[in-house]
């Protein structure tokens, strides 16, 4: 159940990387944040119990996979935040579907989002 959480500058711009870049790691954030990784892997604990951003299903289906980070993507309720508190477009896409769902893609956009 969505809790409210108080949206800062340093969380509406985790939001704003979601957004650019589709899905990231805890990692990838922190090193985008350019802070520490378990303060930002608590921002984004909080921001997905309030319905922020989501875990894409299709993550750490078998033993080898739990060495894997964890993915997180920008749901409906994150995008209409950064409509409103940044004036970014949220657009007709449905935020929540698109990023639920990331089973076989989600490693390639991984290692697409390292390189760059």
């Amino acid at each position: 159940m969505p809790h409210n959480i108080r949206i800062d500058d340093r969380k509406l711009d985790i939001l704003q990387w979601l957004r650019k870049y589709d899905l990231l790691t805890t990692s990838q954030l922190a090193l985008l944040d350019a802070g520490s990784e378990q303060r930002v892997s608590r921002i984004l604990h909080g921001l997905e119990e309030a319905g922020h951003i989501l875990r894409p299903y299709g993550q750490r289906q078998t033993f080898y996979d739990k060495r894997e980070p964890w993915i997180y993507g920008l749901a409906n309720l994150g995008a209409d935040c950064l409509a409103e508190k940044r004036g970014i477009p949220r657009g007709k896409l449905d935020w929540t579907k698109k990023n639920r769902v990331a089973k076989g893609n989600y490693k390639h956009k991984r290692l697409l989002n390292e390189l760059r």
